[in-house]
């Protein structure tokens, strides 16, 4: 017969158990020391698969049980005791597992010599929770009538609290993956009730709506009181088809924070199962990013508003199509931007300062598929060798002291049309790598950036140093010289155009008399034959100062220049 206190033992022992390994130490414990079993096994089913969590072994020191999860292999128990358990959800009891049976074939029997077996289906209501297997080696017969009828009621409670104590372990792993998330502050969470408390919040989101922890706790928050009016409506119905089981889709809206004023966020939620009316939602604060959106927009129309300026100065200049003289010289060079300018290769040109290397770049740009889209021209020479890089490629807010925001580069900035660098041999040989990657690979990052910004620009170069000399003292790469000579034009110095000399001076001096609001009629005979005798080491720069000079000091409508203007010493460049 059964003991009354055994039985209440065995029935609050393993009722009153919650954590999962506690409860599968407790049954393995009480199975053997209540069954006369020398070994046992649980066997619980993970997904389709069935895996041993515990193995118990008893001995004259006690009963010890080793939690774990493992395989279940051919020496651990009679393979074909288990699979009938499995099927048929039925007991099997073998008081003498040497005598004649169906599972006497079965190899574990033969090879450890089991005398008493015993497999018990833990079973909620008809569904299969778990297995307990004993067996006893010395003794046929030890699993008596009494010892079956406490085992048969240790599987009973075992089957339903083991499936409770798994549903327990499940939502505190579950809560406490939650938490962890709350806790990580990354993104800003709260728990909600659907009557409209917030029951808690992390750090992150109080921050994002601006209250204090003390808020949440003394006041009692609402998510309707950072919820803005226009949104209420939207919320219930969202609200409702969370009830419903359906899932909440993330949207852009905006929250209202403790001082009254607006902030953009991302949000999303979903309903807790198992707990009703309960839910959680993420929010994601977007001020940066709308702040990096306006802040684009803002640049993106200050280079419509660059570029419209930019060509309107262009064509009130006019100079920067039209390239005056007639000189077969000049017609030379005129020959080769018309046939550069309509493909999208690199040039170089190359000439001594102030040829009007710029005003060639130009040509070629306004007779190019990219006419329409921005010029941008840099004058190497003319930036801190420690912005160049910052300035052709841009940076990143706080890449280095003083970069309060994003600023785009040239580079960005010519996308879709031509970038001009003028003076190209003062590069620094970290900015050349740059460069030189842009040209192979139309790529680059912002200075303090990761992301790979591509661009689609035309590259014009010019130079008055000899770049080949560069190379020989290593000041310059090979390789960058090599991508960027892809066309050589060479403009000749104004000494080699002496025909186009009349044409040019008639231009500035008409250019410039428009600008001063005089009339001149003639040019000086004398002034004629002096330009003519001067060898320009400035080049049609030098021509443009003395002739804006003379403009100036000129009182009559008689054009003339001052011989003393002219420099004694014409010292030529090297190139």
């Amino acid at each position: 017969h059964l003991d009354l206190s055994t039985v209440l033992k065995v029935s609050q022992t393993v009722q009153g158990e919650t954590n999962l390994e506690k409860l599968i130490t407790a049954i393995m414990r009480l199975a053997l020391e209540h069954a006369g079993a020398q070994r046992g096994l649980l066997i619980l089913p993970h997904g389709d698969a069935y895996r041993i969590d515990a193995e118990a072994k008893g001995s004259d020191a006690g009963v010890a049980v080793d939690v774990r999860q493992t395989s279940i292999g051919v020496d651990d128990l009679p393979r074909s005791v288990l699979q009938y358990v499995v099927r048929t959800r039925e007991r099997v009891l073998l008081q003498d597992a040497s005598a004649e049976s169906e599972f006497a074939p079965d190899e574990y029997l033969r090879r450890h010599h089991a005398r008493s077996v015993l497999c018990l289906p833990l079973l909620k209501q008809t569904r299969l929770t778990g297995i307990i297997y004993l067996e006893n080696n010395l003794t046929s017969g030890a699993f008596t009538p009494a010892r079956m009828a406490l085992l048969e009621l240790l599987a009973s409670d075992a089957a339903i609290s083991l499936e409770n104590a798994r549903l327990y372990r499940d939502l505190q792993e579950r809560e406490a993956r939650v938490r962890r998330l709350i806790d990580a502050n990354i993104i800003g969470i709260f728990i909600w009730h659907a009557d409209g408390r917030v029951l808690d919040a992390n750090e992150e989101f109080l921050r994002i709506i601006g209250y204090r922890r003390e808020d949440l706790v003394s006041s009692g928050l609402r998510w309707t009181d950072f919820t803005l009016p226009e949104w209420r409506e939207v919320d219930r119905r969202l609200l409702e088809e969370l009830k419903q089981g359906g899932g909440h889709r993330s949207e852009e809206r905006e929250y209202l924070r403790k001082d009254g004023t607006r902030v953009p966020v991302l949000t999303g939620g979903t309903m807790f199962e198992g707990v009703p009316d309960e839910g959680l939602a993420f929010v994601i604060d977007l001020t940066e990013r709308k702040r990096d959106e306006a802040e684009i927009r803002t640049l993106k129309e200050q280079l419509y508003r660059e570029n419209l300026a930019l060509r309107d100065e262009v064509d009130r200049a006019s100079m920067f199509e039209e390239i005056v003289g007639a000189s077969q010289t000049l017609k030379a060079l005129l020959s080769r931007i018309a046939k550069v300018a309509p493909t999208d290769s690199t040039v170089f040109i190359s000439g001594e300062t102030g040829t009007g290397k710029e005003l060639v770049a130009r040509a070629v740009h306004k007779r190019s598929r990219r006419a329409e889209r921005a010029f941008v021209s840099v004058n190497c020479a003319a930036l801190a060798p420690t912005l160049i890089s910052s300035e052709l490629f841009g940076h990143e807010k706080g890449a280095f002291t003083g970069a309060t925001q994003r600023r785009l580069g040239r580079f960005e900035l010519a996308d879709g049309g031509t970038i001009f660098l003028d003076e190209v041999g003062e590069l620094l040989p970290e900015t050349q790598v740059m460069l030189l990657r842009v040209l192979q690979e139309r790529e680059f990052e912002r200075v303090g950036g990761t992301q790979a910004i591509h661009v689609d620009v035309r590259v014009i170069a010019a130079t008055n140093r000899d770049l080949k000399a560069a190379i020989a003292t290593g000041s310059f790469r090979q390789d960058l010289y090599y991508r960027l000579n892809v066309f050589p034009v060479e403009v000749p110095p104004l000494r080699e155009r002496k025909d186009d000399l009349l044409m040019l001076v008639e231009y500035f001096v008409q250019r410039y008399a428009s600008r001063a609001g005089k009339s001149i009629r003639s040019i000086d005979k004398k002034t004629v034959e002096l330009l003519h005798a001067y060898d320009w080491p400035g080049n049609i720069r030098e021509l443009q100062n003395v002739i804006e000079r003379s403009v100036v000091l000129t009182a009559g409508d008689v054009f003339a220049v001052d011989e003393l203007w002219l420099s004694t010493e014409s010292s030529r460049p090297t190139i």
